[in-house]
């Protein structure tokens, strides 16, 4: 849990707070992102920060041949999902949003500002 803000509201619904008495936050190993929340009973998943990896770490994690997942981006009605991060489920599901595996994998965003004004593209 350490690469969280401590749970908050739910990001899923108007839930105000994280309330969960039989869910120890700060035991080793983390507890599951699919614990629910006594109030809303949504996940652990959905109380808590969307975690994103910073660009090296990304380049960081290829080059050693891990995956780097993150937040759940699939859409829907317009809006991200709101998973903050990829517990492993059935096959390549997330077992707290069920979506695939592939919507949690940081974006590598490459910038072109490397290219010089003056350089032709295409021709």
């Amino acid at each position: 849990m350490s690469a969280h803000a401590p749970p908050s509201h739910c990001r899923s619904c108007p839930c105000p707070e994280w309330e969960a008495d039989d869910v120890d936050l700060g035991a080793e190993p983390r507890p599951s992102l699919t614990a629910q929340c006594d109030t809303c009973e949504h996940a652990l998943g959905f109380h808590l920060t969307k975690f994103t990896f910073e660009a090296q770490e990304v380049r960081d994690r290829k080059a050693r041949g891990e995956e780097a997942l993150e937040h759940c981006k699939m859409l829907a009605a317009g809006e991200e999902c709101a998973c903050a991060l990829y517990e492993p489920g059935t096959g390549n599901d997330c077992a707290v949003c069920g979506h695939k595996k592939g919507w949690h994998k940081a974006k590598l965003v490459v910038s072109l500002d490397w290219i010089p004004c003056n350089a032709q593209i295409g021709g």
